[in-house]
């Protein structure tokens, strides 16, 4: 198809790999357009969608019209050279991401721009969304295709229930002339299987079963509130391992091994008919080391199937479904346990006469919905059982209240504090009193914070919408929206103030360049797996870059963007595994690299791009202008100097921050604390 043969309108969304645009002629077809970087990329992507137009899977599209898949139908030129594809328009106003609906907050309390109808789904509407997910599923295998990056944000459904799976030209496409397939080369940990884990991606043909464990963490998500199968608590030797490596283990958290358990309030896995827990078992435990045994997308569509055509209805409460093995509701249940809980923290408020910080655990996204707000007042309840032990050393000047932060930056006058997190808001608070002065709103949580050089702008980025928000500190509100990678997390602005860099948390993971000017995205650099965090140094001249999947540091040179380097901290003894933050010295002397899972910072000598020490400590830094000192925060707060590079000092203390800022004369500390929402202050005196 010509591209002069299409009468193409405005964009109508834009991302990593292109536009899409509007088939005026034939609105119910969209043009989705590569971007010069990405033909270039991918040689082979006008073949892969030839594969795709030519070979669509048998029953991709249903008699009612429904298109289960987002699929290619037409291969798009302008002149003689490829420019990208047509494919089903989706009405995207009233579908909505699959996280949407397995998140419980996010369906009580939806967000203005989301449909009206989330907030009518009950449990028999998530059973069968996760029916109709293993049906699309179970279309795509019998075609030899693979999903490969089966990610939340590319399921989309409806208030019908049914689902539409999109970005289909990323998915591993079988080769009609026999040859080796299309590969998909990117994906996320949480949702890869584990036999995939250890291997590169980029290169390694993927199997129908490694999308049977994706399908079973989303189906799991969607019958039980939203909870991940390995999220719970540990009682085994040491940290507790992540989620990816659980799985390669084999621990699922309602499997009964004693290392791992449920948390205390989450709903019960006797919840689901025993045809379903059986089918959980065989996708988390048993398919570890045989993948082939996982259920396929046929055997969860019928046993779904028929758990939604045998649900009981609540006498009590019309909307509480539940299958017929239960002799009462168990939602019910689990109300009057979630009141127990908060009657009995009411009663040791009143009693209390300190503040309570709960520790949380980083997540780009907060899910759980009954079970989350029955964990948080479980969470606060032992802390307020502990508060009579409480014996903080530092010297807190101030607690701030505010909505679940985890980011906060400073204003270049210190007369201003920024804090944001999932709840939609950026609080403003005025450093001198404490108080909050205003919130800003946003479209939707916040990842990542910045701020530019003269504190007119703070730039914040929502893995949500894949989007970064230009916030004006004068106005109070959002200024601009900069289509942005997926999953933008970490963010920077570069001392001049003219560019911001933003880590996108994919696997190959990109960095993007916005001109400050322009409000566009001007440059994306590819780095290494999941970049998590991004520092630029004082002279502006490079930007350091961890890549928490690679094991590496990405150096990058700001004027070229080029990359110079590619540290392996992964490779230096005892540190810089699974590396989250960086964070450089006030004379730019120095990187320091925190890798908190393993309880190491890695120190980098950024003249001659060498590793050149490791600090046993855990937590993440901050590093004062012109000071002697750095902080780490983790296990307590510890004083690192910088001259040596070694702990000077612990100060033991309960505070369990997410992140943290200092004021630029050095004098007070700013600990965000989600869990127990809080930004609080310390004074640098007293350490």
């Amino acid at each position: 198809m010509k591209l002069s043969d299409l009468e193409i309108g405005p964009p109508l969304s834009q991302g990593g790999q292109g536009t899409i645009h509007v088939v005026l002629d034939a609105p119910e077809r969209v043009l989705k357009r590569f971007h010069e970087a990405e033909l270039a990329r991918a040689s082979d992507l006008e073949e892969r969608l030839r594969a795709m137009v030519a070979h669509r899977p048998a029953g991709w599209r249903e008699t009612s019209g429904h298109a289960m898949l987002a699929w290619p139908s037409d291969v798009v030129h302008d002149g003689n050279r490829f420019v990208g594809h047509v494919m089903p328009r989706l009405r995207l106003t009233e579908v909505v991401e699959l996280h949407v609906l397995s998140n419980p907050s996010d369906r009580n309390d939806p967000h203005p721009t989301t449909p009206g109808w989330v907030r009518g789904f009950t449990w028999r509407h998530l059973v069968r969304t996760g029916a109709n997910l293993a049906l699309a599923t179970d279309v795509l295998h019998q075609s030899d295709y693979v999903v490969g990056d089966f990610n939340e944000r590319n399921i989309l459904v409806g208030s019908d229930t049914r689902v539409t799976l999109v970005d289909c030209d990323s998915m591993q496409v079988p080769n009609p002339r026999s040859g080796p397939p299309f590969l998909c080369g990117v994906g996320r940990a949480e949702f890869t299987a584990p036999e995939l884990l250890d291997v590169d991606i980029r290169i390694t043909p993927r199997r129908a079963s490694s999308d049977l464990f994706a399908l079973a963490v989303h189906i799991f998500q969607l019958l039980m509130e939203g909870v991940h199968p390995f999220d719970g608590v540990w009682h085994g030797d040491g940290e507790k391992p992540r989620r990816h490596e659980l799985a390669q283990r084999g621990l699922f958290a309602y499997a009964g091994d004693r290392r791992l358990s449920p948390r205390p309030t989450a709903l019960s896995f006797d919840l689901l008919p025993e045809e379903i827990r059986e089918l959980f078992t065989r996708a988390f435990v048993l398919g570890v080391a045989e993948p082939d045994v996982r259920p396929t997308g046929r055997e969860w569509f019928d046993a779904l199937g028929r758990c939604a055509s045998d649900l009981l209805t609540c006498t009590a409460v019309e909307r509480h479904v539940y299958p017929p093995h239960h002799a009462t509701c168990p939602w019910c249940l689990q109300s009057r346990l979630v009141q127990s809980l908060r009657d009995e923290a009411r009663r040791l408020v009143v009693t209390a006469a300190a503040p309570v910080h709960a520790p949380v655990r980083r997540r780009r996204r907060v899910r759980g919905g009954v079970v989350m707000a029955a964990l948080a007042v479980l969470d606060a309840l032992l802390a307020l059982l502990l508060i009579t032990q409480r014996n903080p050393t530092l010297a807190e000047v101030a607690v701030t209240r505010v909505a679940a932060p985890v980011a906060v930056v400073v204003g270049p006058d210190d007369r201003h504090v920024y804090a944001a997190g999932p709840c939609c808001v950026v609080s403003v608070i005025d450093a001198a009193t404490g108080a909050v002065t205003a919130t800003i709103p946003t479209r939707h949580g916040v990842s990542g914070l910045a701020i530019g050089p003269d504190g007119t702008q703070l730039y914040a980025t929502d893995t949500v919408s894949d989007t970064v928000s230009v916030i004006s500190t004068a106005l109070n509100t959002v200024t601009a929206t900069i289509p942005a990678g997926p999953d933008p997390l970490g963010v920077a602005v570069t001392p001049d103030g003219r560019t911001v860099y933003v880590a996108e948390d994919t696997d190959p993971g990109t960095v993007a360049v916005i001109d400050t000017a322009t409000a566009a995205v001007i440059r994306t650099i590819r780095v290494g797996g999941n970049p998590a965090a991004v520092a630029i140094t004082p002279d502006g001249r490079a930007a350091y870059v961890t890549n928490d999947a690679s094991n590496t540091v990405s150096v990058l040179d700001t004027d070229t963007g080029a990359v110079t380097a590619t540290l392996p901290v992964g490779e230096f003894p005892g540190a810089g595994q699974y590396p989250q933050a960086v964070t450089i010295a006030s004379d730019g002397r120095f990187a320091y690299v925190a890798s908190p899972q393993i309880g190491a910072v890695t120190v980098i000598d950024t003249r001659s791009l060498t590793l050149v020490g490791r600090i046993p400590a855990n937590g993440f830094m901050i590093v004062p202008p012109g000071a002697r000192h750095a902080y780490l925060l983790g296990g307590g707060l510890s004083v690192i100097d910088t001259s040596t590079n070694t702990v000077a000092r612990t100060v033991p203390t309960d505070l369990r921050p997410t992140s943290g800022a200092i004021s630029h004369d050095g004098r007070r500390l700013y600990l965000a604390d989600a869990a127990g929402g809080t930004v609080t202050v310390v004074d640098t005196n007293g350490l």
